[in-house]
């Protein structure tokens, strides 16, 4: 029990651990086949509270930028500049800090989602041609996690939807969310070592 503690401990003391431990309440919420409006008001609320966490992302991607880096990582940067900028826009837009139509607002939470569609195709191609060199089995878990994110992306890129019910967006936001857990507490592991 002492391990498992020390993990979400570890987790919620940072941003992306929160963030990732919000998703996975997310995602197994949605698969939930009788959606009460309790779960549902839980949804939108953790899918705030996420927007909010990545706010702060906006900034480190900011400070973070490096001249040198290459082409793809000066594209990515700039792609998810215009990510956060738009979701951020279209979430204060909706809480009416910042003043817009309704409109305007779902404007913004598409384009937002184009932007992060657009990500995760630069990610799946930067992957791709990682996998293909080293066969590293993490590499080819977030290869695999951002495949599994693409149908969530194009769901949510068109204003209509691809016609994923609730359940199917929980799976594969689970399996995306999972590896990522994994991945963080990889990583939060090594840093205490």
């Amino acid at each position: 029990m002492s391990s498992y503690t020390d993990t979400v401990n570890c987790m919620l003391q940072h941003p992306a651990g929160i963030d990732k431990i919000a998703a996975l309440i997310v995602n197994v919420a949605r698969l939930n086949p009788v959606a009460s409006k309790a779960n549902s008001e839980l949804v939108s609320m953790l899918n705030e509270f996420r927007c909010i966490l990545r706010l702060p992302g906006l900034y480190k991607l900011l400070v973070n930028f490096d001249r040198r880096d290459s082409l793809e990582s000066h594209l990515s940067t700039a792609i998810n500049v215009c990510y956060y900028l738009t979701e951020g826009l279209a979430f204060l837009g909706n809480k009416q800090i910042v003043p817009m139509s309704k409109t305007r607002e779902d404007q913004l939470s598409l384009i937002s989602c184009r932007f992060w569609l657009l990500d995760t195709l630069l990610t799946v191609y930067q992957l791709y041609k990682k996998v293909r060199n080293t066969h590293d089995r993490q590499d080819e878990l977030d290869l695999a996690a951002n495949v599994a994110s693409l149908p969530l992306c194009i769901h949510w890129s068109i204003g209509s939807g691809l016609g994923l019910s609730k359940q199917q967006i929980g799976i594969l936001g689970l399996f995306s969310t999972v590896v990522q857990v994994r991945k963080l507490l990889r990583a939060l592991n090594d840093k205490k070592q």
